[in-house]
């Protein structure tokens, strides 16, 4: 079966940074769309300042991206509790 490979490196249709030029991204991004995965992709590319400078292109109000804890969750009480080893993220 022949494989189209060039379409890999073409830009996709997406207006938005992080999906315009990665087609993968775009592709797991179309798949995976309203499955609640987006955040996390997100997260993991470090993207979350891309991310944010384009919504507020699309989105009302002013969104502040903050590096530092912006990627991180908070780590429920009980395991902190449970573990005198663990300590809080930042910022929460």
């Amino acid at each position: 079966m022949a494989m189209d490979y060039t379409s890999l490196t073409d830009a996709t249709l997406a207006s938005d940074p992080v999906l315009m030029n990665n087609p993968l991204r775009y592709e797991r991004y179309v798949e995976l769309f309203a499955e609640g995965s987006w955040w996390f992709d997100v997260c993991r590319w470090k993207a979350g300042a891309a991310e944010a400078a384009f919504h507020q292109t699309t989105s009302v109000g002013q969104i502040i991206w903050n590096e530092d804890i912006d990627y991180a969750m908070p780590i429920p009480v009980s395991e902190i509790e449970s573990n005198p080893n663990m300590q809080q993220n930042f910022g929460y």
